[in-house]
């Protein structure tokens, strides 16, 4: 991977315009900000698209990983980053991790409309940790993902950002499109999802858009009994019966939910399971999960 240590963001647009196939094949950018720029400086910034920079040229064939790891590449940042991608000359890109940025939902549409684009097809992992992202951005996102460009997508992250049921609730009716059927690895932990996106996104995991999943972390949301009792009965259908990890904890699970969820794990729906954790903060008796866990050879937690 090639890093890029406190480089004007322009200078590495530059670069990228520069590269030929076979000379970049992964970018790493480290802590880039444009929060300090000049005015003037933004708006150079939006047309680097254009000619001496030559950006839309076809010259980076060969690049597969794009990793923006920084505090404040912000709205400015993910603009100029989707201009680059719609040239088309990314076609070969698999993984783009832009997390601890604060791209927003501003950010998510631009996003967005590049991914509806199918100017990045055959992305593999798509990582949006820590930026910030609410309903509106997640809602966007799902209208990308029903446009069908993330088909070949096996990694989501969208950890610690601000997504609630709405957000939550649009992402769902999406998925049993089949739009993410290669999906593997999901993780919405740290969030603001409660009971009613939990069971929008229950009703998708048992139509079984998302069978094959292997690790689905849930955890730090608001998800309540209701929520858990209907996510459980979707776990009961045999809908994730590929799904070896799965993080509950620091939810406000009840005693209900507890025993709910226990049901499910006695059913044998999770027979290739390997962890369930659920003890921190939620307020249920976990007793009979752990029992039920003990029974079918399930660690938990």
């Amino acid at each position: 991977m090639f890093l890029l240590f406190n480089l004007p963001i322009e200078v590495v647009l530059i670069i990228l315009a520069a590269c030929y196939s076979g000379d970049l094949h992964s970018l790493s950018l480290v802590n880039r900000s444009v929060s300090h720029l000049t005015d003037e400086r933004r708006r150079k910034l939006q047309v680097m698209c254009l000619p001496p920079f030559n950006i839309r040229a076809p010259h980076i064939r060969a690049q597969t990983c794009i990793y923006i790891y920084g505090k404040k590449i912000g709205y400015e940042g993910i603009v100029s980053l989707c201009r680059v991608l719609d040239c088309g000359s990314f076609r070969s890109l698999r993984h783009l991790k832009l997390e601890y940025n604060q791209i927003g939902d501003l950010g998510m549409v631009e996003l967005s409309n590049t991914v509806a684009n199918g100017s990045i097809l055959a992305l593999k992992t798509l990582n949006l940790s820590d930026n910030l992202i609410g309903d509106t951005g997640l809602q966007a996102f799902a209208g990308a993902i029903g446009s069908g460009s993330l088909r070949s997508l096996e990694v989501l992250d969208l950890r610690n950002n601000q997504i609630g049921d709405a957000g939550m609730f649009e992402f769902s009716c999406q998925i049993p499109i089949g739009s993410m059927g290669k999906l593997i690895y999901l993780y919405l932990a740290g969030n603001k999802i409660g009971d009613e996106g939990i069971v929008a996104f229950s009703a998708a995991i048992s139509r079984g858009s998302l069978g094959g999943l292997i690790r689905l972390f849930l955890s730090a949301n608001r998800i309540g009994d209701a929520g858990m009792i209907e996510f459980s009965r979707s776990i009961a259908s045999g809908s994730l019966r590929a799904l070896t990890y799965l993080i509950l904890s620091d939810n406000q699970i009840g005693d209900a939910g507890m025993t709910e969820l226990s049901r499910a794990i006695a059913s044998g729906s999770l027979s290739a399971c390997k962890m369930i954790l659920v003890e921190d903060e939620n307020p249920g008796n976990a007793a009979p999960l752990k029992a039920a866990c003990k029974e079918c050879g399930v660690a938990c937690m």
